[in-house]
């Protein structure tokens, strides 16, 4: 087994890999397996799949080793493994990957030629202001989130995602004690790039790096077609409508009540009589206000459950 940092609940913790999450490297050569969320669509369509990104790893200087651009397609809620052939048996530290298509990465695993293994969960979007949504896959029996890549805007506009893999497991190294800022603030642990076809990183050269400063302004990707409902506890449409950058279909959660409006970031109540008024009826997939201008507001093509 293999441990990754991570947010678990409000704070950091461990979550744990399980051998079955890594694909198995191969002589001179690394592996990175990337896996993305699960829309449960009933009309079959697709929300957080698309074709894999590009995969560039370096060595603890910063070198460049290789890269595999296949662009392999990943399927809801799979994975796909991407094998990286180094020629050689450096140990591939740092870990860029970058969009080809808008996809919500829920995980990323990586084996490095001497089989150490590595892992990094989706819930760093959330935790570091990047677009990200609830992604419905588990790890270590915790739901984790999912991260948006994309390379035209269209989904995020995170073109990149950069990752210094022995920085998430701990290893007794005590990178645990370390804030969420550290994380999120510093290039060299973790970079999420927005330049087209991102291709270099920045690394540690032993230098304090300056504080990283996110995008400011976000327009959160249209899905207003498409009605996402869950039932598990850990699925806040609260807190998916008060973050600034989650980015998705609208949401209900039974266990809160709540529906999220995400074109308006507005919470609704969730009708629970015939005669509720002001409130979002599921079945009918629309709001019953007073006020007719609401009326008819959503038309659901796409609805997913999560049970």
């Amino acid at each position: 087994m293999s441990k990754a940092i991570g947010t678990v609940g409000a704070s950091l913790g461990i979550i744990w890999f399980n051998e079955v999450h890594f694909a198995p490297s191969m002589a001179e050569s690394s592996a990175m397996r990337v896996a993305v969320g699960l829309n449960n669509d009933l009309a079959g369509g697709s929300t957080f799949s698309g074709d894999a990104p590009d995969v560039r790893v370096f060595n603890e200087h910063g070198d460049f080793i290789a890269i595999n651009n296949t662009g392999l397609h990943i399927g809801e809620g799979g994975f796909i493994d991407i094998y990286i052939e180094q020629h050689n048996t450096q140990q591939p530290t740092y870990g860029l990957l970058s969009g080809n298509e808008g996809i919500c990465i829920a995980y990323v695993t990586q084996t490095w030629p001497d089989q150490q293994n590595y892992g990094w969960v989706g819930n760093w979007g959330r935790d570091c202001g990047v677009p990200w949504y609830y992604s419905q896959v588990y790890l270590d029996n915790h739901l984790v989130d999912c991260t948006w890549l994309d390379n035209d805007g269209t989904a995020t506009y995170v073109t990149g995602i950069k990752i210094h893999f022995p920085e998430f497991n701990d290893q007794g190294e005590g990178f645990v004690s370390n804030s969420t800022d550290y994380y999120c603030t510093n290039t060299p642990v973790l970079e999420f790039n927005s330049e087209p076809d991102p291709k270099g990183i920045s690394f540690w050269t032993g230098e304090i790096t300056p504080p990283l400063e996110r995008r400011s302004t976000f327009v959160p990707r249209k899905m207003s077609h498409r009605l996402q409902k869950s039932r598990h506890a850990t699925h806040s449409a609260t807190k998916l409508c008060e973050s600034a950058t989650s980015s998705g279909p609208d949401f209900v959660s039974y266990e809160e009540g709540k529906f999220c409006d995400m074109d308006t970031r507005t919470i609704w109540p969730l009708c629970e009589t015939e005669s509720d008024r002001e409130c979002f009826d599921v079945d009918a997939g629309d709001f019953r206000v007073e006020v007719s201008a609401l009326a008819g507001a959503k038309n659901y093509t796409r609805v997913g459950e999560w049970a």
